[in-house]
């Protein structure tokens, strides 16, 4: 599972793709600098016997508001050193994060004393916190783990009988804020009777099945 922690700016995954075979791709933007690009995939071509189209990625791109000036370096297997520069301008909105919940749904009976909230944000560097009071009106939070494409997980939130209601509280980069309630309802728990224990048999007792 790829996950990212909370930044404070967007974060950019770059894409793309080479005709040549690299080897040590790197970037740099701003005060980062020989930040290593990963090679996802490479074409083989069974008429030349080589590997020719190389498909790279640069992830969790932190840009800063204005304009970024990202600059890409990378090498072929002859030694041969390539360097070129693209241009992203981050520009600030005043929408607040999107959420979705996969599960448990607003309203769900929960036969069970914890849970874990799943969802998708659609702004992968948003924060999403939940609050709950708990007896005797103690406000406890939990922040969710944020995956690199929006999916999160809010892991462990306790269930007291009855109806539970959450806050939950999206923040992006530019502060637009999200804030929805969560109600859940904690069904009866099932119970489980232990089997009965086998009879002890005696020293001596026939049973009148071999041992």
């Amino acid at each position: 599972m790829s996950t990212t922690s909370q930044r404070s700016r967007p974060l950019l995954q770059l894409h793309g793709w080479s005709a040549e075979d690299l080897r040590g791709p790197t970037y740099s933007l701003g005060a980062v600098t020989n930040e290593r690009v990963f090679v996802r995939d490479r074409h083989y071509a069974a008429a030349t016997h080589e590997f020719t189209t190389n498909y790279f990625q640069a992830y969790d791109v932190e840009l800063a508001p204005g304009t970024n000036v990202f600059h890409l370096r990378a090498t072929d297997r002859a030694g041969n050193v390539t360097e070129t520069n693209f241009t992203f301008v981050l520009e600030p909105d005043t929408e607040p994060p999107a959420l979705t919940f996969t599960w448990p749904k607003p309203g769900a009976v929960i036969a069970a004393d914890k849970v874990t909230v799943r969802g998708w944000l659609d702004d992968a560097t948003a924060t999403l916190t939940a609050q709950w009071v708990a007896p005797p009106g103690q406000t406890n939070e939990c922040e969710a783990v944020v995956e690199r494409h929006g999916r999160f997980w809010l892991r462990g939130l306790p269930l007291s009988a009855g109806t539970n209601e959450f806050i939950l509280k999206a923040v992006d980069a530019w502060t637009n804020t999200l804030v929805t309630n969560l109600t859940l309802v904690r069904g009866a728990l099932w119970g489980f009777r232990p089997a009965p224990a086998f009879p002890a048999h005696q020293a001596g007792e026939d049973t009148g099945a071999p041992l």
